[in-house]
């Protein structure tokens, strides 16, 4: 499928997969007329195909799509849409794909309306036409698809495609937030009175040192949030700076740090990111190397799984455990599992087939800092 900012991305619908969008791209309804006999096999022939595209049978698994494409099947006409988008397994072919998107779309099956959505949005495969984007953006969106609810709300609060409507705008923004899409649902923990210029704000070029620094602060938040909510279920003696928290100012001080946080991450939700997810093996750096990590001396080389949702990156390893946000190619990460809290914190670069640079702060007394080596991708993961 085309993205709504850069390069096309890998096939998600015949994986079944979210995007980097956060396209949630599920089976749906076969077109009525067909019989029920002859929609569960085609069904299970979509399935079966699926199957292959993910083990590697790429010719294979296109011959099914194209064949169920043909004969009507939504799910498979929008996996062929963004197939000929991206020239997987077929030389690309962006014109065509997305009159498969149209196919599957006039069908009623959202995620391709979504999908031509953004052709029309951006001029893939089509002439661009703002207008029309709005269009299938809004029947998307009235399907209950959240991603298309957010992106007709971003293109109402700019008056792209339509007249600018802020009102309009947050009504989608809360739909899609209700149903847990990342960025509406971070857009809408801003105050009321902050939201609109919060979001016009996002939209503007910001400095990548910029971001890094705003997402260290959404990183030391997301602890202090941490540590008021358990204060709110333990007594305990908490200062957060030189404010004293106790469990009757908890829940005021509480709203304060999210809304804080969301205004933050909310320009970092907006903008490109790298995409780092898979394996790693972690070596050891040529100089300044850590003589321990919280959980001790590393027995290198380790390997490292890492995991990523849109933004959100976490680091998996034998001895080393970190948690926090992608801004552009520069991870920003507190020394610690997701579900933990940490005085230190990792900072790195993502490159092609790396993460470089990783380095270890202590964001205590001490301020030490050291590195821990660079992470290359074991071939083949994703």
């Amino acid at each position: 499928m085309p993205t709504r900012s850069g390069p096309v991305l890998v096939v998600a619908l015949a994986l079944g997969t979210v995007s980097p969008e956060g396209f949630v791209l599920g089976q749906e309804t076969p077109p009525a007329a067909e019989s029920a006999e002859s929609a569960q096999s085609a069904d299970d022939r979509f399935d079966a195909a699926r199957q292959a595209f993910r083990s590697g049978n790429v010719d294979s698994a296109v011959k099914t799509f194209r064949e169920l494409a043909e004969q009507g099947h939504p799910h498979a006409q929008a996996v062929l849409g963004d197939i000929y988008v991206h020239g997987d397994g077929v030389p690309s072919d962006p014109k065509k794909g997305a009159e498969w998107y149209r196919k599957a779309a006039e069908q009623g099956f959202a995620p391709a309306q979504v999908n031509l959505g953004v052709c029309y949005e951006k001029g893939v495969g089509v002439p661009k036409d703002l207008s029309e984007a709005v269009r299938w953006y809004r029947w998307a969106a009235f399907h209950g698809n959240s991603m298309a609810q957010r992106f007709l709300g971003d293109m109402l609060a700019r008056g792209e495609g339509a007249p600018k409507d802020w009102k309009e705008a947050e009504v989608w923004f809360g739909k899609a937030a209700a149903q847990g899409e990342p960025q509406a649902e971070t857009l809408m923990k801003i105050p009321d009175a902050k939201r609109q210029a919060a979001f016009e704000r996002a939209a503007k070029p910001a400095k990548t040192t910029d971001r890094m620094l705003d997402a260290m602060r959404v990183v030391e938040l997301d602890d202090q949030i941490f540590y008021v909510k358990f204060l709110m279920k333990n007594p305990m003696n908490l200062q957060v700076g030189n404010e004293k928290i106790t469990q009757e100012t908890a829940p005021a001080f509480l709203a304060r740090l999210e809304a804080e946080r969301a205004e933050l991450l909310y320009p970092i939700l907006r903008g490109d990111s790298a995409r780092v997810a898979g394996d790693y093996a972690l070596t050891e750096p040529a100089t300044k190397k850590c003589a321990a990590l919280p959980d001790g001396a590393l027995a290198y080389p380790v390997t490292v799984r890492v995991v990523q949702s849109e933004h959100a990156v976490e680091l998996r390893g034998k001895g080393i455990a970190g948690c926090g946000y992608l801004v552009g190619n520069v991870l920003v990460l507190k020394a610690q599992k997701c579900e933990g809290t940490a005085m230190s914190r990792f900072l790195a670069v993502a490159k092609e087939n790396a993460i470089e640079g990783l380095t270890y702060y202590d964001d205590g007394p001490s301020r030490a800092s050291c590195s821990v080596g660079t992470l290359k991708r074991v071939a083949g993961t994703q």
